[in-house]
């Protein structure tokens, strides 16, 4: 696994965000206090500060992450390579990328989420072509990416907890192992793992999807006007299937190993998130999300990862552990 040793860009990142902490303490400002204000060029100011706070905050977060990819030397997934013929990494950076940032116990559990999703093609050959709708590719970018995320989360609290329940009596029952621990939350619990994101998390994950698959509200408008509200039934996995031979969803060639390979990263991605979060909030208070944005809601909630091999179904979100 990689070193916890703050890195240079590490240290850079606390570096801005202090810098940018400092710049606009008009943000002290309570909501109660901007709804009294009776200038409303103030309100106004006071809004756009708060906008830009969470767009910068949200883009030093976004580069953290990226760094932690350029730290276990593997390139991160970009448009151009949706639309490359042939696998766009090798087996070596594959292996990285399933592995380096991971606990012997997470990487088991990473597996079985994998598993999860290419499972109804993982007796094909790794370049079996698959022509999928690019909501469903960013969805299970976006999912895994909430998996990495909880996975990361649930790492931290049961290392507490083991740290907790050290020297208590011999009667209290600990977890063997990370997965063990994952198989005892309940629902409640679990759902908790990735409600902690912040806003500037979300937003982060937000950008990663686009910049590599597009917009996904814009996709799932094209998918529910060529499919229909119906989602998650054979009728609607058939419409698909024609509405994309037809053109009229977009949809991207792939392979058995791609769709692996966008899994793995975001997972990776979300992992990293979690973890840059943690580094930001040392010196930086992030905006706590409400209730999640609409592309939350969409990723987890749409009924199309049924047509993906049921990915939704190894999420932490809602379940006890994996079963």
């Amino acid at each position: 696994s990689t070193s916890v040793e703050p890195s240079e860009f590490d240290l850079a990142l606390v570096a801005e965000l202090e810098a940018l902490k400092d710049s606009i303490d008009i943000l002290s400002v309570s909501d109660e206090e901007v709804a009294d204000a009776s200038d409303r060029e103030l309100q106004g100011r006071i809004s756009e500060l708060r906008e830009e706070q969470l767009r910068d905050v949200s883009g030093l977060i976004h580069s953290s992450i990226l760094a932690g990819f350029e730290e276990i030397q593997v390139p991160h997934l970009t448009s151009m390579d949706l639309e490359a013929e042939g696998e766009a990494f090798g087996l070596a950076e594959l292996r990285r990328l399933a592995i380096e940032l991971y606990s012997e116990d997470a990487v088991d559990l990473i597996r079985q989420h994998v598993m999860g999703i290419i499972g109804q093609w993982d007796h094909l050959v790794r370049d079996y072509p698959l022509q999928l709708a690019l909501f469903q590719l960013g969805q299970v970018y976006w999912m895994s990416s909430l998996f990495g995320y909880s996975l990361r989360s649930a790492e931290r609290r049961y290392s507490l907890e083991r740290t907790a329940l050290l020297g208590h009596h011999e009667s209290t029952v600990l977890a063997s192992s990370l997965g063990e621990y994952v198989s005892t939350l309940t629902p409640q619990e679990a759902l908790l793992l990735d409600s902690e994101m912040s806003e500037e998390g979300q937003r982060a994950l937000e950008y990663q999807v686009s910049t590599i698959i597009g917009d996904l509200r814009e996709l799932w408008d094209e998918l529910l006007e060529n499919v229909g509200p119906v989602l998650g039934s054979a009728e609607a996995s058939n419409r698909l299937r024609h509405s994309i031979a037809n053109g009229e969803v977009e949809s991207a060639r792939i392979t058995v190993a791609d769709l692996r390979r966008i899994a793995l990263e975001g997972v990776a991605f979300g992992f990293l998130l979690r973890k840059s979060e943690e580094e930001a909030e040392l010196s930086h208070e992030l905006t706590r999300a409400t209730g999640g944005s609409q592309l939350m809601v969409l990723g987890a909630g749409s009924g199309t990862s049924d047509m993906t091999g049921g990915v939704a179904g190894k999420m932490f979100r809602g379940l006890r552990g994996f079963s």
